[in-house]
């Protein structure tokens, strides 16, 4: 049996922080979760294809590795009665039920599946007496290390099951630096995760604190009915549950975030009157969509009260972020709270004769450095459609930046059609035999057939001209030049042109490019009938 219940989710930090020059404050706060015997840890085979059986094998002994490691631990530091802290591992193979001995289930997926309460990347969480382990996620962290990770994930998350939370410092810098060290950081709770798995380790500091948590009984502290033979003199007494905050809050459960305007994210919150305390800060520690974190440290009012607010902008990451408050060294996991934060739709530039297109380029381009491929995509077709020539760097350039982002987006078979309009123009465009490889490549994957084009086949970009121009949204001009283009490749007859000032275009015409761009005329179709009015002449290009 297990008192309380919990969600605690593992993280990992990637950047690298800067120095300090001040004193620093740690917290290493306990969690309302307590076993109440002696704990048997079951590590169940998964089912899943998508885990190899020498891997699978593998993932268990790391189980064993991980209960035993914790084991030796924790009776070395016992003197007297090292059987108070003992633990049992056992296997529980594919074929077979949980058993009912089992306080601690340790189960192996793929990818979260609990998306209602953990972040998407994150690497492990326990909760419902079950330890979850994601080795999909491990693999994407570690690399060739992502089984280590496992292993050192599984003690963390035994921490958890101990009733351990989260150890961290009030500098997220310093924090930074811990987690990027070649040294071990000061304890297997460490929040954020040390980006190499091999220098964590289970510390003095958290033995001391399992201890600190279940007293001199060990394991047999929470239980019911205590072995009556167990007679200790002066005992050190455990800590029970306690509840330090009457409430949290936040502001908003989505935070929208806007390209010109901050956004401020409202947290309050009450310390419990029975354990304030003057002078002791509230800890809250942010667990970001990347697993990266920020650890906020505030001082209550006299009677309790907290207040403080998180900046948002449209540079912050969008998703799931998740927010743990410690008060005292105690955290109650039921005033955890989560919230996510999206993107908005960002307004475009409006379309004016005077629009300044490496403005506009400018933040296309950073729309898809920052990973927002959708805005990214909305202004490189603003700059599309207002290119002077379709051979210009930038027209090319929003081309494939199009296709790149939406290989991004999963629409492998749309990027191809932009990768292929660059290469029409442009055969030795930069990257764009291997674009259109790689694109090839993943439509195969997903299972979409390519097919072949056929010689009379209209490039994709010679249609969205022809659809802007109809909608008057091109001059005769663009409508004119796509014309050569396709007289340049074969497509229509080789007649003498004139220069773009004295080019026209009947208006009549657009009907019939209407036909085409609405598909009610096939390319074939479309293509002999330019070529039959340019080569009467009522085209004149």
């Amino acid at each position: 049996m297990i008192l309380g219940f919990t969600i605690v989710i593992s993280v990992i930090i990637i950047s690298v922080g800067t120095g300090y020059a001040y004193a620093l404050d740690y917290t290493y706060p306990t969690i309302n979760q307590r076993l109440t015997e002696i704990p048997t840890y079951c590590a169940v085979e998964s089912i899943s294809n998508k885990i190899e059986s020498s891997e699978m094998d593998e993932m268990i002994q790391k189980s064993e590795i991980a209960v035993n490691t914790w084991k030796q631990k924790l009776q070395n530091s016992e003197p007297t009665n090292k059987e108070f802290w003992d633990m049992k591992f056992k296997k529980i193979s594919k074929n077979e039920s949980v058993s009912e001995d089992c306080t601690i289930t340790i189960l192996f997926r793929d990818d979260p599946e609990f998306s209602g309460s953990l972040l998407s990347k994150t690497l492990g969480a326990f909760m419902r007496n079950t330890i979850f382990i994601y080795y999909a996620n491990q693999e994407s962290v570690y690399g060739d290390k992502w089984m280590d990770g496992i292993l050192k994930t599984i003690m963390h998350e035994m921490g958890h099951t101990f009733g351990l939370g989260h150890y961290t410092t009030d500098d997220n810098d310093v924090n930074n630096k811990i987690a990027t060290r070649d040294e071990s950081p000061p304890s297997i709770m460490f929040a954020p995760a040390h980006i190499n798995p091999d220098v964590r380790k289970i510390t003095d500091l958290d033995v001391s604190q399992v201890r600190s948590i279940y007293g001199s009984y060990g394991f047999h502290a929470f239980s019911e009915q205590r072995p009556s033979e167990i007679i200790i003199e002066n005992p050190t007494l455990p800590l029970d549950p306690e509840y330090p905050f009457e409430f949290t809050k936040i502001s908003e459960n989505t935070v929208k975030l806007f390209r010109h305007q901050d956004t401020l994210l409202k947290i309050t919150g009450q310390v419990n009157n029975d354990l304030y305390m003057q002078g002791h800060h509230v800890f809250i520690l942010i667990t970001n969509p990347d697993l990266s974190t920020q650890v906020l440290k505030i001082t209550p009012t006299r009677d309790g009260f907290f207040e403080t607010f998180v900046n948002f902008n449209y540079k912050s990451l969008p998703g799931k972020y998740s927010m743990e408050f410690a008060y005292f060294e105690k955290i109650d996991e039921s005033k955890n709270l989560t919230f996510e934060v999206e993107q908005t739709d960002i307004p475009l530039p409006s379309e004016i004769e005077n629009l300044n297109i490496l403005s506009v380029n400018n933040d296309a381009e950073q729309f898809f450095e920052m990973g927002l491929y959708a805005d990214a995509i909305k202004n490189y077709k603003i700059v599309i459609k207002n290119s002077n020539s379709v051979i210009e760097p930038l027209y090319l350039n929003a081309l494939n930046k199009i296709g790149l982002a939406l290989i991004e987006l999963r629409d492998y078979e749309k990027s191809l059609s932009y990768f292929e309009q660059v290469y029409e123009i442009n055969p030795d465009y930069p990257d764009i035999e291997k674009n259109l490889e790689n694109s090839k490549l993943l439509i195969f994957a997903n299972g979409t057939p390519i097919e072949e084009k056929t010689e009379l086949s209209v490039p994709g970009w010679i249609k969205s001209a022809a659809g802007w121009w109809i909608s008057n949204q091109a001059t005769d001009g663009v409508f004119i030049e796509a014309l050569e283009y396709m007289q340049n490749k074969g497509m229509i007859g080789n007649y003498e042109f004139s220069n773009y000032s004295q080019s026209f275009v009947p208006g009549w015409i657009k009907q019939i490019v209407s036909w085409w761009v609405d598909g009610r005329v096939s390319d074939e179709e479309f293509l002999k009938t330019i070529d039959y009015l340019s080569e009467k002449g009522i085209i004149v290009i």
